[in-house]
């Protein structure tokens, strides 16, 4: 496996002790000019963490939550999932450390599919429906735990509000609270899409949405103390300059963090840099160009699939893949980077830049997919991603499956990678086509537990091109993960 890049350093010198990869491109400018690393200046770190040995991970065995069965012309196609659609807030950790999942069950042929919770705690307990008015698609939909680390789930609606659903000891779950939106001047409310889900280092529920108010973009805030019964509170805020917001945050202090793209894709030609904006308090957007993009030959380059976190001193910190693509659109490398701001200066380290056994005739340079970042109270990032099986098939076209399940810790030492839930890539498994898709993660506030949700694919196929749906085989897979730090 390939580690570190032309101008990144390897940290404390014991790579070849570790089965693990430890890894930076430290100091680099993402702003800069080339790829978006030869314009920084400096060695060592680009994050500021306490000093501390590299982390051991062990992954206990992986445990499969719920199977489900259905058809799929392409990988866009996912209604028949146990996680439909981009379902945000799904997985969340209470303060007595109980893990909590939240699914669309199938039914059977007497019961209708429904949005369900499920403790996955220890073994996974049975499917709890919620609620009939809640859909199955998992829509506006979140977890959350109260401070009595009760479970309550919330869904937003722009004509009736935020509704809770709590659970009881008894394992019921019974209406809490309604907050009612209101649109500022009164104005008509639609479009309500959510953009993230978190709870607060004092186990305060936030929860942020785009909106249409009065026919405005807008960003919507609604948060709700961690004490059982607990009202929610909501704030609106104007949307950053954007065409198209990636991720957002709002940290304990009010400050709006997000991350934006000038150009909707697709386009030709593009800039598809992401852009950082901040919204002080009352007070006005500011923007930074988090990482350039390059467009047309000799080909494009670009970060994607952004996860934003927000550290204990109120700066962003992000995971990202960085991928190349050839001007015909095929992927020719993709690695995962992790993108850190201090003093209003931005700099990245690259965590890994190859797969790890999971690949396609084109090779192994493909990883970094669809990460989702978690901090722990000390700040230390904690990452799972997928990797990428990419090939050309007998008619040129490119194909791409993003599988298995991997995770990368960092200390003041360096970073570990460690896989999770290994598969088989197109070049062992041409078909069926093996994938693990929208992995999720919570870690406990020390960093040594982490739990893991994702969604295995078995596609009975051997291409993405399908003229008719395919059989595919959906498992909402969990995979517990113990940290030594």
């Amino acid at each position: 496996m390939r580690v570190g890049s032309s101008h990144g350093l390897l940290f404390g010198g014991l790579l070849v002790a570790l089965a693990a990869v430890t890894l930076a491109s430290c100091g680099a400018d993402p702003a800069g000019s080339g790829d978006g690393g030869n314009g920084g200046g400096g060695t060592g770190s680009c994050l500021s963490l306490p000093p501390g040995t590299l982390a051991e991970v062990t992954a206990q065995e992986p445990v499969v939550v719920r199977e489900t069965t259905g058809m799929a012309m392409n990988t866009m196609e996912d209604g028949d999932s146990p996680l439909p659609g981009a379902p945000i807030g799904i997985l969340a950790r209470g303060p007595c450390g109980k893990v909590g999942l939240l699914m669309r069950d199938p039914g059977d042929e007497t019961v209708d599919a429904y949005a369900a919770y499920v403790d996955i705690t220890e073994a996974p307990a049975p499917a709890e429906a919620i609620s009939p008015e809640l859909p199955p698609s998992l829509a506006l939909v979140s977890l959350f735990f109260d401070s009595d680390c009760a479970p309550f789930v919330v869904r937003a609606d722009a004509q009736t509000g935020i509704q809770e659903y709590v659970r009881s000891n008894d394992g019921t779950w019974n209406k809490g609270a309604l907050a009612a939106l209101t649109a500022p001047g009164n104005g008509a409310l639609g479009g309500l899409s959510a953009v993230s889900a978190w709870t607060e280092t004092d186990g305060t529920a936030a929860l942020l949405y785009m909106a249409n108010a009065g026919g405005t973009p807008m960003l919507l805030l609604a948060r709700r103390a961690a004490a059982a019964g607990s009202a929610w509170q909501t704030e609106w805020y104007p949307s950053p300059p954007a065409v198209e917001v990636k991720a957002a945050r709002v940290d304990a202090n009010g400050i709006v963090h997000a991350l934006y793209t000038k150009t909707e894709f697709p386009c030709d030609p593009c800039d598809l840099g992401l852009y950082y904006g901040r919204l002080p308090v009352n007070g006005q957007w500011s923007e930074e160009l988090m990482q350039k993009s390059q467009w047309g030959s000799p080909d494009d380059r670009f970060a994607t699939e952004p996860s934003l976190a927000v550290t204990s001193t109120g700066e962003p910190m992000v995971a990202a893949g960085y991928q190349h693509r050839a001007i015909t659109g095929s992927l020719g490398h993709s690695e995962l980077r992790i993108y850190a701001r201090s003093s209003g200066k931005w700099c990245f380290e690259t965590v890994v830049d190859e797969a790890d056994g999971y690949q396609g005739s084109d090779g192994s340079d493909f990883t970094g997919a669809a990460p989702f970042l978690a901090l722990d109270a000390s700040d230390r990032p904690h990452v799972v991603f997928g990797d990428l099986s990419q090939w050309h098939d007998a008619n040129h076209y490119s194909n791409g499956v993003q599988g298995q399940l991997r995770y990368a810790v960092r200390t003041g030492s360096g970073w570990t990678v460690e896989t999770l839930f290994a598969q088989k890539g197109q070049t062992e498994s041409p078909k069926p086509l093996e994938g693990m898709v929208k992995p999720v993660l919570v870690v406990s506030g020390d960093g040594t537990e982490a739990s893991a949700v994702g969604i295995q694919r078995l596609w009975q196929t051997d291409s993405i091109y399908n003229a008719e749906p395919v059989q595919v085989l959906f498992r909402s897979t969990l995979v517990r993960v113990q940290v030594t730090l």
